[in-house]
């Protein structure tokens, strides 16, 4: 009588039963891997609105980091500072490598001895 039960009425269950099961984990697998990647760009977005690192008054020194604000420095309740004044040079895009000369990179024969006691 079990073995009647279970090869005919449970065996042709099992198998649907484990393809549902298998697609649901794969779906919220898959919807918590979505949720993630959402709520981390909008957490990176948030975190690109704070200002202070093109702030006048800030140091980049991790004792002070700023000296109007230090405990709202670098954190969300920086966004939409009161005292906020950028930088000269915050406007303008930083240089790449390759827009620099190339004679900055090649080392002044005056200064090639400098040192004599670190040669080879």
């Amino acid at each position: 009588m079990l073995k009647l039960l279970l090869n005919e009425v449970l065996q042709p269950l099992v198998f649907p039963l484990y393809c549902v099961s298998f697609w649901t984990l794969v779906g919220l697998l898959l919807w918590s891997i979505w949720k993630a990647t959402r709520d981390g760009v909008a957490r990176l977005r948030r975190m690109h609105q704070i200002p202070c690192d093109r702030c006048v008054f800030f140091t980049n020194n991790h004792h002070l980091k700023c000296t109007v604000h230090p405990s709202k420095a670098m954190s969300e309740e920086a966004i939409g500072c009161r005292d906020f004044q950028p930088h000269e040079d915050a406007t303008s895009t930083p240089k790449r490598c390759s827009q620099t000369s190339a004679r900055s990179r090649i080392p002044d024969k005056r200064t090639k001895n400098k040192f004599p006691f670190f040669t080879r």
